[in-house]
């Protein structure tokens, strides 16, 4: 008998607590019919859209452009093979504790900032200290080089997705991804091989700084190709929602 009341009991203390519990769930967003087909031809008439797609086109070309021909170009530069691998090592190991403090600073100055700040540092950075220890055969530049490079290589993969989602709101976001990643990959596949054929043919023993400086102004040049893409969307949005510091 004792049983069947606890039982009883517990039953109604359970049905309270999920009914307060109900009670006090936030309710079901409101949101615009969601978009299950894949994006065709017609996305590319939202400017937003547009531009996005270059910047996941010109940031894949080239992340990956410094670490393949890091040791070459450090050998390049006089360096010995081990110390080639160690100057490679080094922008791995100064992005470990970067990505935290860009996750951080994204939550807190905004991923769009964040974001443009990353991609406009890299650019500058390959301009005015990659492209100079190119011609200078400056070592300690090169190396500063690759500091920087650790700290901003991988704010693309960190906040892009939440860079689009805030553009295109969920329902289009899910819809445009498909598009967005494909080129992505497309500028992960392509970046280095097309850099690679921008170095000049000398055998590897026979290397220069200088014979770099077309790889480094094609990455360069991307990079702000996507800067004024990134600014784009920026001023896109501001003239449909106004002007937010914090975006």
């Amino acid at each position: 008998m004792g049983s069947r009341w606890t039982l009883g009991f517990m039953s109604i203390l359970s049905a309270f607590f999920l009914g307060v519990s109900s009670c006090l769930a936030v309710p079901p967003r409101k949101y615009q019919k969601r978009r299950t087909q894949p994006a065709g031809w017609g996305a590319f008439k939202n400017p937003t859209f547009t531009l996005l797609f270059m910047v996941n086109l010109m940031n894949p070309l080239t992340v990956a452009i410094p670490t393949t021909f890091g040791p070459e170009f450090s050998e390049a530069l006089g360096y010995h093979v081990n110390m080639a691998s160690v100057i490679l090592s080094l922008g791995s190991i100064t992005s470990i504790p970067a990505r935290l403090v860009t996750g951080y600073a994204a939550d807190r100055l905004g991923h769009n900032n964040v974001f443009l700040l990353a991609t406009l540092t890299y650019a500058i950075s390959t301009l005015a200290m990659w492209l100079p220890s190119a011609h200078t055969n400056s070592k300690a530049v090169w190396i500063a080089f690759n500091v920087v490079y650790g700290c901003v290589f991988g704010v693309f993969n960190t906040v892009i997705n939440s860079v689009q989602r805030g553009h295109f709101g969920d329902e289009l976001y899910y819809s445009y991804n498909g598009a967005l990643a494909s080129i992505r990959g497309v500028g992960y596949l392509m970046g280095v091989p097309i850099a690679g054929s921008l170095v000049s043919r000398v055998e590897d023993a026979n290397l220069q700084g200088t014979d770099f400086t077309r790889p480094i102004v094609y990455t360069g040049t991307l990079l702000m190709v996507s800067v004024f893409c990134q600014a784009g969307v920026r001023w896109l949005d501001s003239r449909k929602n106004g002007w937010r510091w914090l975006e």
